[in-house]
């Protein structure tokens, strides 16, 4: 449907009572499986070494996903931690929703400060036109997990605890009395990670305007400006990423040289050199929390090779030993 160039607009006196963000410190990523000393054959490339069997992030047991937020002009992102244990179908659907392609180019559409901002429902086809994100069928409701500031909960229609589809918002404050009970208890399925909840707070104190007469649902849509067109709206690209990521160096690159792909480490020796070198291994994750691994790669020295041939032959020593004679100089 095409945005109309005029409507009316009724601006709500800006106001924010979001209660303080409190959350436990982020752990840093931890090392639950040592790299052991490994020993390589000149020119060998060792079998991949998954990083996963080795590391983890004790703040994302599951899924990770990035919301990319443009506003004003400016580019932040929040990113969450799903609850792939706590609420499973909920998770698969939201998931299912990001590899579709549906959680592109869509807006928050909601804002109530001291409460939720709420996106997941809208998104543009153009610029001058926009339409309804489209639905899988509904997820069973998956409540359990409180509605505390900081996480993010499935919206639904009222009366029907299991009619969540693809909106979603973040809490702004500790919203359990209300939504923990109410409908059946609203899904928590993720929480923000590190300083999302600012951009989420940034979020809220957008101007929002009622737009209910384009778009019913459109009651407290929050703009930069007070103008539909689209640079003024707070889009997002939503997108499932790493939760952690890594780099790798070789104190000796020409002994070992490390590489890292889609998520193993691979080492590969000189073919002409031998030796022993470090490789260091640096794991971050999404909150900037780090960890380093180290841990040493030989190269044997080759050790030459005798066999038997038209210039040499081999006897049984008296001492029931091998030995060699001919024009290898062995013997």
């Amino acid at each position: 449907m095409k945005l109309p160039h005029a409507f009316r607009l009724i601006f709500w006196a800006l106001f924010f009572t979001g209660s303080l963000f409190t959350r436990a410190a982020n752990q840093a990523p931890e090392r639950f499986l040592a790299f052991p000393d490994l020993t390589l054959a000149r020119g060998e490339t060792s079998t991949p070494i998954p990083l996963a069997d080795h590391l983890r992030d004790p703040d994302v047991p599951g899924t990770a996903a990035r919301i990319t937020v443009r506003m004003a002009g400016q580019t932040r992102t929040i990113d969450l931690a799903l609850h792939d244990a706590e609420a499973p179908l909920t998770v698969a659907n939201f998931v299912a929703y990001v590899n579709a392609g549906r959680f592109a180019a869509n807006f928050f559409h909601r804002s109530v400060p001291g409460f939720i901002i709420q996106n997941g429902g809208f998104y543009f086809l153009n610029d001058t036109t926009f339409d309804q994100v489209p639905t899988y069928p509904a997820v069973k409701n998956e409540p359990g997990r409180s509605n505390l500031r900081g996480t993010v909960a499935m919206a639904k229609l009222g009366g029907d605890p299991d009619s969540a589809t693809s909106q979603w918002f973040i809490n702004l404050a500790d919203n359990s009395a209300n939504l923990d009970a109410q409908n059946g208890g609203f899904t928590v399925f993720a929480h923000v990670l590190g300083d999302g909840m600012t951009v989420a707070d940034a979020i809220a104190a957008t101007p929002h305007y009622n737009a209910s007469s384009l778009e019913s649902a459109w009651t407290d849509l929050p703009l930069t400006t007070g103008s539909l067109a689209r640079a003024n709206f707070i889009e997002t690209d939503t997108t499932i990423v790493p939760a952690l990521s890594h780099t790798v160096t070789s104190d000796d690159p020409t002994l070992v040289s490390a590489s890292i792909e889609n998520g193993n480490l691979r080492l590969t020796a000189s073919a002409t050199r031998s030796g022993t070198t470090t490789v260091r291994l640096t794991t971050s994750d999404l909150e900037g929390g780090t960890i380093v691994s180290n841990f040493n790669v030989t190269v044997p020295v080759r050790k030459p090779a005798i066999s038997a041939g038209a210039s040499h032959s081999l006897f049984l020593k008296t001492d029931g030993t091998v030995g060699a004679t001919g024009s290898n100089g062995y013997g």
